[in-house]
């Protein structure tokens, strides 16, 4: 049976942050209960025959949002149940809840455990109450790292710490204080993310108005430089550009991403990839549970990727990952031999020292890292 991941989005949240472009709501009971009910009953049944049909095997499912640990207890651990219950999952299949501190008491975090949770992603993102204010966060600091130590104390052993470093005011001290308190948490997994501010968010908003600028490129280089080296020197393994993890504690459900696997979506604005097609689902949560109702498609787009998109995808996805491309599968896959198709453009990255190729696979250098996207658009 071929390896496939699944992803269920619970849009649902407290309150939105100011950097969030992710589809999301504000909770209200009735779509709550409405939406779990069209999961559970429908997409669920729906996902399981599919992927027997078709003789996948679930080797992750990934529970994010939102936040799924906003809404009710009761409805999150039924949906765990089912999940692990109905899909045809492998032994040691990797089950991910995402949850944000504040959202999730010490009698919940068990619940989840015991339903079928196997590993927690906990949205810190700063130990820094300054940032989280500006971030709108609902938490703050001492929150958050109770938040852990109640995740671990309930018997979790695969603990991830989301991280954002580039607020405006934040000092290069601010950040090392948030790298170096969760180091001392001893999470399994530690992600790192400049922040990004789309369009359409409140902070974008307050960016164009002129309220605030952003750190600089040679500012936010040193500071990527300093967590890297500090999370190296404790031990973390760098295995993508904004991941790193204690050896054999990769979040297997990202990498099946990055390596082009396939997975399907389930639940309002959920991405899928199966059989060479990628298709998205209706953003809405009421349209989403009305189709569900009346046994309805609901994707709303799909299509299928071209033989230089899904090149220019490997390329993409392959470089973000520290291992890199692997040259020979390329070939396999596409029938592409990058080395003689993209043959001046790596020579100069090389040159440049940029990049590297060993064993097979085309990787990225410590400063292709830093510029990762110049050498991306360069290969594409």
């Amino acid at each position: 049976m071929r390896p496939i991941s699944v992803y269920i989005h619970i849009p649902f949240c407290i309150k939105k942050c100011k950097y969030c472009d992710f589809v999301s709501f504000p909770i209200v009971k009735q779509d709550v209960a409405a939406y779990f009910d069209a999961l559970i009953k429908t997409a669920l049944p729906r996902a399981a025959k599919l992927l027997t049909s078709k003789h996948r095997i679930v080797e992750t499912i990934y529970i994010g949002g939102g936040t799924p640990t906003a809404v009710p207890q009761a409805h999150l651990a039924e949906l765990l149940t089912s999940s692990v219950n109905a899909l045809p999952i492998s032994r040691d299949v990797e089950v991910t809840v995402e949850m944000n501190p504040g959202t999730a008491d010490a009698s919940y975090i068990s619940k989840i455990l015991a339903c079928g949770g196997r590993r927690i992603s906990i949205g810190v993102q700063s130990f820094n109450d300054r940032s989280l204010r500006f971030l709108g966060r609902i938490h703050n600091a001492r929150q958050a790292r109770n938040c852990f130590e109640n995740v671990r104390a309930a018997g979790c052993r695969n603990i991830n710490i989301d991280l954002i470093y580039g607020t405006p005011g934040e000092s290069l001290d601010d950040v090392m204080h948030s790298v170096d308190t969760a180091i001392s948490l001893a999470p399994e997994h530690i992600s790192v993310y400049g922040l990004s501010i789309p369009e359409g968010t409140a902070l974008h908003k307050r960016l164009r108005a002129g309220e605030f600028t952003l750190p600089s490129p040679d500012q936010q280089r040193k500071v990527y430089e300093t967590i890297r080296d500090t999370l190296r020197a404790a031990g973390y393994i760098q295995y993508e550009v904004s991941n790193y993890a204690k050896p054999g504690l990769e979040c297997r459900h990202n990498l099946n991403y990055w390596r082009r696997g396939e997975y399907i979506g389930l639940g309002c604005a959920a991405s899928s990839y199966l059989d060479g097609v990628r298709s998205r689902n209706v953003n809405s949560v009421a349209e989403y549970v009305e189709r569900m109702a009346n046994g309805a498609s609901v994707v709303c787009q799909s299509e299928r990727l071209s033989k230089e998109e899904r090149v220019e995808e490997a390329v993409m996805l392959g470089l973000r990952l520290r291992e890199g491309i692997s040259l020979s599968q390329l070939l396999r896959d596409e029938g592409i031999r990058l080395l003689q198709t993209r043959r001046n453009q790596i020579q100069k990255l090389a040159t440049a020292k940029l990049v590297n190729i060993e064993n097979d696979f085309l990787r990225l250098t410590d400063d292709g890292v830093l510029v990762a996207d110049e050498v991306i658009a360069w290969l594409t």
